[in-house]
């Protein structure tokens, strides 16, 4: 059984089972990205507790779906560096989707594109 979860405004949750795969707004900032700490962080009391389990026990990826994101400031992106480090300290299979063609040329123009692998 597949079912979302909205953690704000901006995001949605789709539990795969084996997978969240979270969608990310149009515009990402540090906000967004505070969001998303909080959920790699199992600080965010809008998940479920089965969600939380399973991000506890390391059972499920999540998959951040950045298709929408047409914009990404400086601090968004910076956002989205720690929470690569943070899932990858805390041992969270965390997979960067679907990059948009503006933020795949953010992302060359600076040189991190082979840190988020396009």
């Amino acid at each position: 059984m597949t079912y979302t979860t909205d953690i704000s405004n901006n995001f949605s949750i789709i539990d795969l089972k084996y997978a969240l795969l979270i969608s990310t707004p149009a515009l990402f900032t540090l906000e967004d990205a505070n969001y998303l700490k909080q959920l790699l962080q199992h600080n965010n009391s809008c998940l479920s507790e089965r969600l939380y389990q399973q991000l506890e026990s390391n059972s499920v990826e999540i998959i951040l779906d950045l298709r929408k994101t047409t914009f990404i400031d400086s601090e968004g992106l910076i956002g989205l560096l720690e929470i690569s480090n943070l899932a990858r300290n805390n041992k969270i299979g965390l997979t960067f989707s679907n990059f948009s063609a503006e933020v795949q040329m953010v992302l060359s123009l600076i040189g991190l594109e082979q840190l988020f692998r396009l």
